[in-house]
């Protein structure tokens, strides 16, 4: 698997630099993203399908944490906890494992915690959150979107570009109305904007806490990308950057607040 990694991302972007020399930087960009983007779809779902039957396969099993390990980043000094679990299977032995490490602690020491692991192999168990599940998974699918956004925004560009050498504006028979539409949706994604900054408020003070309430403010504003999306692909007149770049936008900021909010 790694060795297919290396060889996609090696091809993606010799292919991209071989097409931008001829073609443009625009042309470059656009297909070595979406060659890319195709590696890390097929890397997402193959890894995705490996948990899956993991999962099958697995039994669940009470865990006690009982201890963090601490690793301080070299550049950022950020220290990242990692917890160590012990469990134990039905025939009385005992297991401990890692979880994947974040830079807060999730649990206090001697909390039960859900552990999921394979009857044959305890040693490969795993945390049972999103995190430590489909963390991983979770974490290719948002690279993959955004390198597939960096593709279609570019090769759309050059496409829409070349149409629009030939054809001049058709316009104005139903301008009226799809501005209209366009002001609503620009309206309607600007509250939905400003709408999850409330929420933000509101979460943060019921829980406590800052990931899930940034994870909603996230999602709000991927959510109002989308919006003012569509109010852009109705305007008349914009053009394919104007029209794409807020779906890119999206995408990006809902996807990092999922995240936010599953993990947290």
């Amino acid at each position: 698997m790694l060795v297919f990694i290396c060889l996609f991302v090696l091809f993606g972007i010799l292919t991209g630099l071989i097409v931008g020399k001829f073609k443009g930087l625009e042309w470059g960009m656009g297909i070595g993203g979406f060659i890319l983007s195709i590696g890390g779809l097929i890397l997402t779902i193959q890894i995705g399908i490996n948990r899956y039957n993991e999962l099958k396969d697995a039994v669940t099993a009470k865990g006690i944490l009982i201890d963090y390990t601490e690793e301080r980043e070299v550049k950022s000094h950020r220290i990242n906890y990692s917890p160590l679990v012990r469990f134990s299977t039905p025939d009385g032995k005992k297991y401990t494992i890692r979880g994947l490490g974040s830079n807060r602690k999730k649990w206090q020491i001697h909390d039960a915690i859900d552990v999921t692991y394979k009857p044959s192999d305890p040693n490969q168990g795993f945390i049972t959150d999103f995190q430590n599940t489909w963390g991983l998974t979770w974490a290719l699918s948002l690279i993959t979107l955004f390198l597939l956004s960096i593709g279609i925004f570019f090769i759309g560009g050059k496409i829409r570009g070349t149409k629009d050498d030939t054809i001049k504006i058709q316009t104005i028979l139903a301008s009226y109305t799809r501005i209209t539409m366009e002001r609503h949706f620009t309206k309607s994604g600007n509250i939905v904007m400003l709408s999850s900054f409330v929420l933000f408020f509101i979460f943060f003070f019921i829980s406590g806490t800052i990931v899930k309430p940034i994870g909603t403010v996230f999602i709000g504003i991927g959510l109002g990308s989308f919006i003012l999306g569509i109010g852009q692909w109705l305007s008349p007149v914009n053009d394919w950057e104007l029209r794409t770049i807020p779906f890119v936008i999206g995408v990006f900021f809902f996807m990092i607040g999922l995240g936010a909010v599953l993990l947290g």
